[in-house]
């Protein structure tokens, strides 16, 4: 699955006409400025791992408010379950790989749950979040990725 979820991505960053996705959301946009800051050119450092945790968290209370709006309150309570840990950086120390390792856990529930459910999360901020995957994993994209979300750094 998330080797799906990278080559989507990879898609979507090098094209000039992104793959699936739609126009940023101001949230993403804001998140994306915040990890540009604070994560170039040193993923594994405070602020690059807080800001990643701030926008997961701000994405997926956005999309849980969404599930339970909608009544799909089960998917709301999995949504939580299997993402809190994604989150954890907003508050305590989390070493990179960990951080990693919950949003990988994450991206793909939000994968199953919005097929299951039939409700779309904010497409850009969920490729916000893949691409922090990709980056704090070292991986060779992640430059391309980072000239994509210096364009939003204020």
């Amino acid at each position: 699955m998330i080797k799906y979820i990278y080559v989507f991505l990879t898609i979507a960053i090098m094209t000039s006409h992104p793959v699936y996705a739609q126009e940023l959301s101001q949230q993403a946009i804001y998140h994306a400025g915040m990890i540009a800051k604070n994560c170039a050119p040193i993923w594994d450092n405070p602020n690059c791992i807080r800001s990643v945790g701030d926008s997961n968290y701000e994405f997926l209370s956005i999309y849980g408010a969404q599930l339970q709006y909608m009544k799909k309150d089960v998917f709301a309570e999995n949504l939580k379950n299997s993402c809190a840990a994604s989150t954890a950086s907003r508050t305590d120390p989390v070493p990179a790989y960990a951080l990693r390792s919950a949003m990988i856990e994450c991206a793909n529930a939000v994968s199953d749950i919005s097929g299951k459910s039939g409700i779309t999360p904010d497409l850009s901020h969920y490729q916000l979040m893949v691409a922090g995957t990709i980056c704090l994993a070292g991986a060779p994209e992640c430059q391309s990725i980072m000239e994509q979300l210096k364009s939003y750094a204020r």
